[in-house]
C-alpha cells in the first residue's frame, strides 16, 4: 500500500508541479517580452529591407555599430543612409543622400559609391561628384564616433584637365542646379564676333574639364574647332544621370522642352561673356546627343525666338522614335530582336514608358495583340528596375514630342546626318532618308558610312579623316 500510495502521490505531485512551472513560465515569458519589447523592435529594425544593400559596416571606438546603406528606389536612383546602432541596440538612421544628391556642407553632390576606376582600392572611401562641375570628392570611412558629420571631403585631382574649358554654373528655368562648359579660341578678343558650335554628348554622361584621351567627341573635335576660331559650348541637357536623379527624371520624355531650355539657358549665360551671332548657332551631337541636336533644330523655334540654328550635324541620332520603335525600316539581326520580333524598345530615360500606339493600317489584330503582350512584359520589367514604383507603363506623347521627324516642318537651317551602314532599329539609315524626304533634300544631307555607331577613333581605317573632312566641308572651316 505504501508503495502504491507513494506512486500515486508521485504522479499527482508531478502533475501539479508541471502545471505550476508551465504557468510560471508563461508569466515569466510575458514579463520578459514586456521588458524587452522595445529592444526587440530595435533589433528587428537592423534587419535589411529587400531593397537595401550594406556598402560597409564598422564599429566605433566605443563599440557602437555603423552601417552605410544604399536603399534602392530604382536601379538608377538610390538613397544613401547611415544607420547607427548604440550599445543598447537602439537604432538611429540618417539620410545622407536623397534622390542621388546630397546637400552636406551646403554643397550638392551626385553620389556614386566606389567608382569603377577605383575598384582596386580597399573599400575605405566614398566618392561623390559635384553637380556644379563633376569634380570628384572622396571621404575616408573611419571609426570616429561622429562620422561623417565632421569629416572633410577631399578633392580627387582630375587626371587630364583641359584648362581652356571654363565653367558656367547654371540654374534651370525650374530652379535646378546644373552646369555647362565653354572654351575660347586662341588670341580671343572680347570685341570680336565669333562663330559658335554647341556640342552635345551622347549617352547619359556629360562633358567636364577632364578630357577622355583619344575620344573624337571629347578631345579631337573640340580641339579642331578651337584651333579654327570657333567658340565651343559643351552643353548639358536634361536627362543626364551624372547631374543627379532629379535632373535625370525631369528630362524623361521632356527633351523637347526641358532639354532645349537647358541649352538656351547656357547660351544666355555665354552671351554675357562672348560675342556670337544668335541667328547662326551651329550644333554637333552624337548618339543621344545627335537625337538632342535634331530636336534642338526642330523645336528651338517653339522655345526661344532669340536664337536660331544655322547648321546641325547629327551623328547616329534617333530621328523617328515612333517608326523606329516598331522598326518599320528593315528587319534587325536576331541579336537585337526582342522575342523574335523587330521591336526596338530601347528606353534609357528617353521616354520612361511604352509607346502604346497602334499605327494605322500596319498590323492585323493577331499581330497587334502579340506586340502589346511583348511591350507590356518588357516595360513592366524596365520600369520596375529603373524607376520609382507606380510609374504608368505608357508614355505615348513622349515619343511624338521627341520625334524630330514629326516636327521636321519646323527645321531651322541645314542638317547633315551621318549614319553607319550597319546600324539597326531606330538608328537605321532608312530613318535618316525618311527625315530627309520630309524636310527636303535641299536642306538635309545624308551620308552613310562604314564606321558604325560613331567609330571615328582610328586613322588606320580612315575614320578620323572622314570625320574631319566632313567638319571642314559642312561648317566651311577654311572659307
Amino acid at each position: 500500500l505504501n508503495v502504491l500510495f507513494s506512486k500515486e502521490m508521485y504522479f499527482k505531485v508531478r502533475k501539479v508541479t508541471m502545471r505550476f512551472f508551465f504557468i510560471l513560465g508563461i508569466l515569466l515569458s510575458s514579463l520578459i517580452s514586456c521588458s524587452t519589447l522595445n529592444n526587440k523592435r530595435s533589433l528587428a529594425s537592423i534587419a535589411l529591407k529587400p531593397n537595401e544593400e550594406v556598402l560597409r559596416s564598422w564599429e566605433t571606438n566605443s563599440g557602437e555599430k555603423r552601417l552605410l546603406i544604399h536603399e534602392s528606389i530604382a536601379s538608377k536612383a538610390k538613397i544613401l543612409k547611415l544607420r547607427k546602432v548604440d550599445l543598447e541596440n537602439n537604432i538611429h538612421t540618417i539620410i545622407l543622400e536623397s534622390e542621388a544628391t546630397t546637400e552636406l556642407y551646403g554643397k550638392s553632390h551626385f553620389n556614386e559609391p566606389w567608382l569603377p576606376e577605383y575598384n582596386d582600392e580597399p573599400r575605405d572611401y566614398l566618392y561623390k561628384y559635384s553637380l556644379k562641375n563633376r569634380q570628384k570628392f572622396k571621404i575616408k570611412i573611419t571609426n570616429e564616433d561622429d562620422w561623417p558629420c565632421k569629416a572633410n571631403w577631399i578633392k580627387v585631382p582630375f587626371r587630364r584637365i583641359d584648362p581652356r574649358r571654363k565653367l558656367l554654373s547654371l540654374k534651370t528655368h525650374d530652379d535646378l542646379p546644373f552646369y555647362s562648359l565653354y572654351a575660347l579660341p586662341k588670341n580671343f578678343k572680347k570685341s570680336k564676333n565669333y562663330p559658335i558650335v554647341v556640342m552635345l554628348y551622347g549617352g547619359t554622361s556629360t562633358y567636364n574639364q577632364e578630357v577622355e584621351s583619344g575620344h573624337y567627341m571629347d578631345e579631337y573635335t573640340p580641339n579642331f574647332l578651337l584651333e579654327n576660331g570657333f567658340v565651343v559650348l559643351f552643353a548639358s541637357f536634361r536627362g543626364k544621370k551624372w547631374l543627379g536623379n532629379t535632373y535625370r527624371e525631369s528630362g524623361i520624355g521632356m527633351m523637347h522642352s526641358n532639354g532645349v531650355r537647358d541649352i538656351v539657358t547656357a547660351l544666355d549665360s555665354l552671351k554675357k561673356i562672348v560675342k556670337f551671332d544668335s541667328g547662326k548657332i551651329n550644333v554637333i551631337g552624337h548618339s543621344r546627343g545627335g537625337h538632342m541636336a535634331a530636336i534642338l533644330a526642330t523645336r528651338l523655334k517653339s522655345i526661344s525666338s532669340q536664337y536660331k540654328v544655322s547648321k546641325t550635324l547629327v551623328s547616329s541620332g534617333v530621328l523617328n522614335p515612333v517608326d523606329g520603335y516598331y522598326n518599320f525600316f528593315e528587319p534587325m539581326s536576331s541579336y537585337n530582336q526582342i522575342e523574335g520580333e523587330n521591336l526596338d524598345f530601347i528606353d534609357d530615360d528617353w521616354t520612361g514608358g511604352a509607346l502604346c500606339f497602334r499605327p494605322e493600317n500596319r498590323f492585323d489584330d493577331l499581330k497587334w495583340e502579340r506586340i502589346k503582350e511583348i511591350e507590356r512584359k518588357y516595360f513592366e520589367k524596365e520600369l520596375n528596375e529603373n524607376y520609382k514604383k507606380g510609374k504608368p507603363i505608357c508614355n505615348t506623347k513622349a515619343y511624338f514630342n521627341q520625334s524630330p521627324y514629326h516636327h521636321a516642318d519646323n527645321l531651322q537651317g541645314e542638317m547633315l546626318i551621318l549614319v553607319g551602314d550597319n546600324e539597326e532599329g531606330s538608328l537605321h539609315p532608312k530613318g535618316a532618308f525618311q527625315f530627309q524626304s520630309k524636310a527636303g533634300r535641299d536642306r538635309v544631307q545624308v551620308k552613310v558610312h562604314q564606321y558604325g555607331h560613331g567609330g571615328f577613333y582610328k586613322n588606320d581605317n580612315g575614320g578620323l579623316d572622314f570625320w574631319f573632312s566632313t567638319l571642314v566641308d559642312f561648317f566651311d572651316v577654311y572659307h
